[in-house]
């Protein structure tokens, strides 16, 4: 009976190490596993593109209009320029007046 006992507790010590054993071990990933996994990475990847490609073409465009801009208010300031040369040259200058003796 004492044989039995020990044996019992022997294949229950047994058992229980190995489904602890089993229970620690890391699985490896299944294909489909794998494959939605780099799925999921390759989506991050492409939307971090995406977003670097935005950022760089807002950045070219700000510049373009900052140019543009800049251009128009330089265009602005001949045109202003050439107004007033034009209003200077056609206004008629004052005759000046006699002086009797």
């Amino acid at each position: 009976m004492k044989y039995a006992f020990t044996l019992a507790t022997a294949l229950l010590t047994l058992f229980s190490l190995s489904w602890t054993a089993q229970a620690n071990t890391v699985q490896a990933p299944s294909a489909r596993q794998q494959q939605f996994e780099n799925g999921i990475s390759s989506q991050r990847q492409l939307q971090q593109r995406m977003q670097q490609n935005q950022q760089s073409q807002q950045q070219q465009l700000n510049q373009q209009l900052q140019q543009r801009n800049t251009q128009l208010q330089q265009q602005r300031q001949q045109q202003l320029q050439q107004n007033q040369t034009r209003t200077q040259q056609a206004t008629p200058q004052p005759i000046p007046q006699r002086q009797t003796p």
